[in-house]
Parts: structure tokens; sequence; C-alpha cells
């Protein structure tokens, strides 16, 4: 983890470059793990030492080996040291390199096909051949040879043909085997004759906050709200004061002494679903705010439960590394192992340097939402917790606003319920009709969600939007068994599945575990591969708008709001050299979040 501090180890003493086998940016969740380096594999690489791309099964996905390869490659490694790094090196490394790791004459005949450069954004398997023998995705591992021998001979006595079949699976109308080089677009300043700063060192200090981006290609502002093809965004004193394609010099007068910027932009992303600000290291408790204990059976625990708000830790290096990519807000729930009750989450900005007193909004809500969390290792069955979830919305001791019980009732403000199992989601489901005709009104979420596709009309009747956490989502536990992991095994995904079907979509990181959330936009955009059906527009909406809108956070009313860019409003937004779907795209400049002036050229380590 930490060998790229000491590459001399790598040198042994009989002359034989040492291997290290590596993950590209799992940081953060233990000691030996904060210095972990997305530059490793160059670095190392330099140093000739041979780099090789590991898993650590489940915990990360072997299913998600290329990913690593993708992600050092965004980073800057060498495209073929990149995909050499999970075939000939692991090989020759674990003395296999005469049967596999190489396409060669008399070696394993074992080649994988994709559909797509294997570098770029969602590519997927078009075919697996081990061992000369091609994989069939359609295949139940379950079946017995009789039952396949029979299916075969069906397939290839009916009317169609297997060529046929083939031809019907969803196959991208735009075929990417090409793999575009890293953008090379710099943020550059101009001069329009409005003295303007003449170094990027002024023009980004801590107090700009009138300036101009101009020759945008794509500015995705909210829903139903994304400007192409040469777009202005201005920025004065801190607040939008236009955006579009009508805010040229000629259309309106530019802040004075304001930079001028070329870049793409898209507005703030927000992360939810974990505890991001509420210690560092999830495997050091030292670090940590400790594990919410909500006594859920007590009379006075409206009284007493645990507030995020109260923990909150800012400048942390997890915060800092979200924020350098667009991060500009998060949702943080109190952290829990197995308890129903987490308590209630806060809404706040991402980029404060020191603490919460240094800016008078860095909370967006003190009280953002109400967590429960169904778990199978508490002291409560499944039955009990659904039970007490309903009791403690159905029945509050204190019909007041100073009850977080009756206002959630009452709608005002969210309930998260994190479930996978698609009968414990029909509960929650359930609950909110009974709900609803003792006149509640609350506003349910699900958080997880990996089996929610099972029951997709019904949370679309009932206006319950899902939060996927993963976004991509595995058969890890009994209750994500049923969940669609995507092509090449499924057609679709269960997130394909819900936005086809009308719900309200947004995908979550799992940051505590291995900090994970600066790839936030990645898993926004995977699906982009597969789904010719879902606009890049929808897949910005997941990480930005769709959360701010489930937590209330982007409501007319509200003086700064999150998730959207609006004309008179607060600016936070992200600014990208290029497309953020493609590896290699870098942020230029993140603006917002509470952070002071624009933060521009920032890097990830």
């Amino acid at each position: 983890l930490r060998g790229v501090l000491n590459r001399e180890v790598g040198q042994l003493s009989g002359g034989e470059l040492q291997r290290f086998a590596i993950a590209v940016d799992a940081w953060g969740y233990k000691h030996e793990t904060m210095d972990q380096n997305v530059n490793a594999p160059t670095i190392l690489s330099e140093a000739g030492i041979p780099v090789a791309f590991k898993s650590d099964h489940p915990l990360l996905n072997a299913r998600d080996l290329l990913y690593e390869s993708q992600k050092a490659y965004h980073y800057g490694f060498n495209e073929h040291k990149a995909l050499a790094a999970l075939t000939t090196v692991p090989a020759n490394s674990l003395g296999l390199g005469h049967r596999v790791g190489s396409i060669e004459p008399g070696k394993d005949a074992d080649i994988v096909i994709w559909e797509r450069h294997p570098l770029r954004l969602g590519a997927r398997p078009k075919t697996v051949i081990v061992d000369g023998i091609e994989l069939d995705y359609q295949v139940s591992w379950t079946k017995q040879v009789s039952e396949l021998v029979e299916e075969d001979n069906q397939k290839f006595t009916s009317s169609g043909s297997e060529q046929e079949e083939v031809e019907e699976m969803d196959i991208p109308e735009e075929m990417h085997h090409w793999l575009p080089s890293p953008s090379h677009q710099i943020m550059r300043l101009e001069d329009d004759g409005l003295n303007n700063p003449i170094s990027l060192n002024e023009a980004c200090s801590p107090d700009t906050n009138s300036f101009v981006l101009r020759n945008i290609s794509s500015l995705y502002m909210g829903p139903g709200q994304t400007y192409t093809g040469s777009v202005y965004l201005v920025v004065k004193n801190g607040q939008v004061a236009c955006a579009g394609t009508e805010c040229g010099h000629e259309h309106m007068e530019w802040p004075s002494w304001s930079p001028v910027f070329e870049m793409d932009g898209a507005v703030g992303l927000v992360s939810t679903g974990v505890s991001l600000g509420l210690g560092e290291m999830s495997f050091e408790m030292t670090t940590m705010d400790g594990k919410a204990e909500n006594d859920v059976t007590s009379s006075g625990l409206a009284e007493n439960i645990i507030r995020a708000v109260d923990g909150i830790k800012l400048n942390s290096l997890h915060l800092q590394k979200a924020f350098k990519v667009g991060v500009t807000s998060s949702v943080s729930q109190p952290f829990t192992a197995s308890e129903l009750l987490a308590g209630i989450s806060v809404a706040f900005r991402t980029g404060i340097k020191n603490t919460f007193l240094d800016s008078d909004d860095t909370f967006i809500k003190e009280e953002a939402a109400l967590h429960f969390a169904i778990t199978h290792s508490g002291k409560f069955t499944v039955s009990q917790q659904i039970a007490i979830i309903r009791r403690l919305l159905s029945s509050p001791t204190n019909k007041s606003n100073d009850n977080i019980f009756y206002r959630a009732a009452q709608g005002q403000i969210p309930v998260v319920v994190e479930a996978d199992n698609k009968d414990e989601i029909a509960s929650i489901i359930q609950m909110k009709r009974q709900l609803l005709t003792q006149g509640h009104q609350v506003q349910f979420i699900i958080l997880g969600g990996a089996e929610s596709y099972l029951v997709v009309d019904h949370l679309a009747a009932m206006d319950i939007a899902v939060i996927f956490k993963p976004a991509r989502c595995y058969p890890l536990s009994w209750q994500q068994r049923l969940s669609l992991v995507g092509p090449p095994m499924t057609s679709e995904t269960g997130l394909d599945i819900l936005v086809r079907g009308g719900v309200r979509v947004g995908i979550a990181s799992t940051d505590t575990s291995f900090g994970d959330l600066r790839n936030l936009i990645w898993e926004a955009g995977w699906n982009l591969a597969h789904n010719n059906q879902l606009s890049e527009e929808q897949a910005i909406g997941m990480v930005t708008w769709n959360l701010a809108d489930m937590f209330n956070l982007n409501r007319a009313e509200n003086v700064n709001p999150v998730g959207i860019l609006r004309q008179g409003r607060k600016a936070d937004f992200v600014a990208y050299n290029g497309d953020p779907f493609v590896f290699g795209t870098k942020v230029l400049m993140v603006y917002g979040g509470g952070h002071s002036g624009p933060l521009c050229f920032p890097k990830q380590f």
C-alpha cells in the first residue's frame, strides 16, 4: 500500500525486480492507506518496477478489476502498461507466463473480445473464450448437463437462428473501439478590456468571486436546463448573473476586474449515503465520531436522537479529495453498524477550510433527513424493525415541530430507509400507503435498493425515490441476491429499469469503505455505455439535482439551492476540460461549496 514511498524496495539483492500488486485508488479506511497515491502506477513504473492491479474480493469486487486499469489510465498511466497490469505482468509474476497472459501460439486460448476499448467507461466483454470454449452468458450454472444439451437442440432447430439472437442484443449505435487521447485543453485567461488579472494565481485567489466562463461546450444547470454550443456562465459576487448563449459582452455588462476563463461545466455534485465529515478512517474508531446508538424503545427518543450536525469535522482528507472532483455538498448521516435508527443527517458544504464558524452558510440544512437501516445482525428481527418504524411515524408522542418523528410523518423532512431486499422495500411501500390513509404525508427514500427494480411500478405509484448504494449492484449478500449486474450477464440493470419506470433515482458512494467518492461522476455515467435511452443530463442528475430534490435542498424558496445553477443564486459548480464521462478528462475548477474563491487545477493524490 505504501510501496511508492520506498521505491528502492523494488530492487531485490539479486538484481531481480520485485513486482507490486496494488489497487489504484482504494484509500482512507485505515492508517496505512492514508498515504495511497493515485500516481503510484506511474511512479513505480518509471522506477522500473512492474505493476499489477489487484482486487480484494468481495470488498474490492473482482468484477471491477478492469476498472483499476481504467482509473490508472485516467491518472496518467500508459495505456499499454495499464492493460499489461492485468495480463502479462501478473501472469509472469506467478510463473504462468508460458501459458497465459498474452495471445501467442502454444498458449491457452483465453481471449476476451470487448464491445468497446477496454479502457473506456462502462466497457464490457462481448465474447469470452476460455481454453478455446466460448462462454455462454445465458447458461445457468445450476443446470444439469442434460438440460443444457436439450436447450441447445431446441435453439438450433427453432425458426430463428443464433445469429438473429445476437443481433437483438442492446449494442450501442456508435462503436467505441478507439481510445480517445486524454484532453490537453487547459484553462486560460482572456483579455476582454475588463482590467483582467494577468496571472492565474491572481485570477484564482480566495478573493475572486466575480468571473466569466466562456466557450463552454456543455453546461448542465438542472433538469431540462442543459446548454450546448458557445455557452457563457457569468458569476458576479458569488452569484449566477447569467448563463446561456446570450451572456456575451455584447448582451450584458460583465463585472469589471473579472477573470475570463474557457472550460466546460456542470453543477456541483452531491454526496449522500455515507458519514462524510464524521470521521477519517472507518477502521480506526478513534478517528471517527463513534457508532450511533439510539434507543428506539425510549420515551425520550425524540429529544435524545443523534444529530450528525453535532459531530461534523470539516477540512478532513476525505472532504478535500471529494471537493477537488466537484463534490461541493454532502448529506451525511450518523455512523452506525447494526442499529435500526442512525439518526438525523446534516446537509453541508464540503469546501470549508477550517470550522463551521468560519462561514455563515456551512450548513445547508442542519436536519436534512431521518435515517433508518433494516439490518440483519442487530437485536431486532426484520419484522420488529418494520413495526418500530411504523410506530414512530404513525404515533409520535409529541405532535409538534419539535418532534422529529412528527415532522417526518408530515413530510417536512424525508425518511431514508436503507434496504436492498424486495420484500423489505415492499413493506416500506405498504407502510406509506397505510400512513397516507391516516393523513400522514411521509416522504420515503430507499437507500441501497439492489432489488428495488422488482417493485418499480409500486415505487413510481407511491413516489418513493431510490438511491443506489453502491451505484452498481452486486449480489454480495442474501438480501442482494436478485440484483441485476448489467451486461453481459443481464441485459440491463436495476437502475435502467427504475429510470424507465419513472422512479426518481440517485447514486451514492461507499466512501467510508475505500474512499471512492471521487469516482462519483464515473459511476453516474457507467450505464451510458449500454443504455441508449439514458441521456448525459439524466446521468448528471443522479448525482446532483435528483439528490437535492429528494432532500428538499433545491426548492425555489431556498436562498442558496443545491444541485442546480439558478440565476440570482449562489454559484456552485465544477468545470472540466472535456467530457466528464471519458477517462483522462481533468477538473479545471471547482467553485462554491463554502470554499473561498475558485479552486483552480485541483489534483488528486
